[in-house]
């Protein structure tokens, strides 16, 4: 199912074959999910393949069932507890993207911050930028300047970065130009 999601990535193919791909991965993900309802990992790979293909409410439930279903199995003490933990992450993480997407902003951010917080992932530059991003769309400006501020301090050869910081600071002028109006 990797493989399929894998060569999806890197195909500059049609969108028939393209399309096939991800067919071919859902199903293989459903079939791993009938014989084993507990993996994770073929849970993950679902809900991925059904956010590219646009299918939000779908990848959003998957992603939601898998983050509660392991929400009390955090210890990372073993290899295999570790990879468990990569995975929970990302589960939080997806969630978050899904609910931009889906214009959710308010769920996104809430999900953002809390993935920062349990995943210690205060110094992450994509996590942050996407945290940053959905402070944005709900017009938190101040709070939003603060994470990307952070981030610059964190990452100062960025131009993303340096380009966030740009338009944050154009809207936040144009914010205040209105006011005085």
């Amino acid at each position: 199912a990797n493989l399929w999601i894998n060569m999806y990535y890197q195909s500059n193919q049609s969108t028939e074959k393209s399309e096939r791909r991800l067919t071919h991965s859902e199903q293989s993900f459903k079939d791993v999910l009938k014989r084993d309802d507990k993996n994770i990992f073929a849970a993950c790979g679902l809900g991925c393949v059904l956010a590219l293909r646009k299918k939000y409410s779908e990848a959003a439930d998957v992603f939601t069932i898998v983050k509660e279903a392991s929400g009390s199995n955090m210890g990372v003490n073993n290899e295999t507890n570790i990879e468990t933990h990569a995975i929970h992450k990302d589960v939080w993480l997806n969630l978050g993207h899904v609910f931009m997407d889906q214009q959710k902003y308010a769920a996104a951010m809430q999900v953002y911050e809390s993935a920062i917080r349990k995943f210690e992932l205060h110094n992450d530059l994509e996590v942050l930028l996407a945290y940053a991003r959905s402070l944005f769309k709900l017009s938190k400006f101040d709070q939003c300047r603060k994470v990307v501020i952070k981030i610059r301090h964190l990452y100062p050869d960025s131009h993303i970065v340096v380009y966030d910081l740009a338009i944050l600071q154009k809207v936040s002028a144009q914010q205040v130009i209105q006011s005085e109006k």
